[in-house]
């Protein structure tokens, strides 16, 4: 059985697989060889996950959402967005900041 399908059967078809050790160490070993942390994990793996971004030129905001949307804005990769924001480096006068959503929210 292909490791995902026997996930997704573990998850699904078992109620209260989370109180059995031997199906927890067996999830466990299933995430990790497929590369997914949990069953809440969402996105591009590795993403930044729960950031809203923004676009400025100079000190007027061009653009505001996801990574995945600045990049489809920007034309450039997810990769781009966040290396950007994380540098602060300024291209063609468009600097790219991003914001915690919880503080964003407040």
């Amino acid at each position: 059985m292909k490791p995902a399908v026997r996930l997704a059967q573990i998850i699904v078809d078992t109620p209260n697989w989370e109180q059995n050790p031997v199906l927890v160490k067996e999830v466990k070993k299933i995430r990790q060889l497929l590369g997914v942390s949990s069953d809440k994990c969402s996105g591009q793996m590795g993403a930044p996950q729960g950031y809203q971004y923004k676009m400025y030129r100079g000190e007027e905001l061009v653009f505001e959402g996801t990574h995945k949307q600045m990049a489809d804005y920007a034309n450039v990769s997810v990769t781009t967005v966040y290396n950007r924001c994380a540098t602060g480096r300024v291209v063609n006068g468009l600097k790219i900041t991003r914001q915690k959503w919880e503080e964003v929210n407040e």
